[in-house]
């Protein structure tokens, strides 16, 4: 036997409705002023310019960082599973070595691959980087 919703259950409804609706407007108000947050911090310490505000890249060339013109996606999230590999990476590190972590998405060129490196090691390695020609990889 079907039932029909009356007037009250119809608002109550509505109401239930308006307000998730309302909780995740301010969840995404809260996400976008936490990534422009933290695309301010990441253009501060990489000088670089903060461009990101209409859509494409967040940072263009980072001088103190880089010695080339580089873009910059900042992302600032509750959880990354690249962090679960840099953890492994630190924990079987020997000596003074730096962890990095390189990873390759299978049936993708290994000129795609991602090289993940903590910011206080990249600034270690600043001065070590060598970039050659051929590095041997197809793009």
């Amino acid at each position: 036997m079907r039932r029909f919703v009356t007037e009250p259950e119809l608002v109550e409804l509505d109401s239930k409705i308006a307000e998730e609706k309302e909780r995740k407007r301010k969840q995404a108000n809260r996400n976008r002023a936490r990534g422009r947050a933290q695309q301010n911090r990441v253009a501060k310490m990489t000088g670089g310019a903060n461009v990101g505000h209409l859509g494409g890249e967040d940072i263009s060339y980072c001088e103190r960082i880089f010695d080339r013109k580089v873009s910059i996606e900042t992302k600032h999230l509750n959880r990354y599973h690249g962090e679960t590999i840099m953890k492994q990476a630190e924990k079987n590190v020997k000596g003074d070595k730096i962890p990095v972590t390189w990873v390759h998405v299978n049936k993708t060129r290994t000129g795609n691959d991602l090289i993940t490196v903590r910011l206080k090691d990249l600034k270690r390695l600043k001065e070590s980087i060598v970039v050659e020609e051929d590095d041997g990889y197809a793009d």
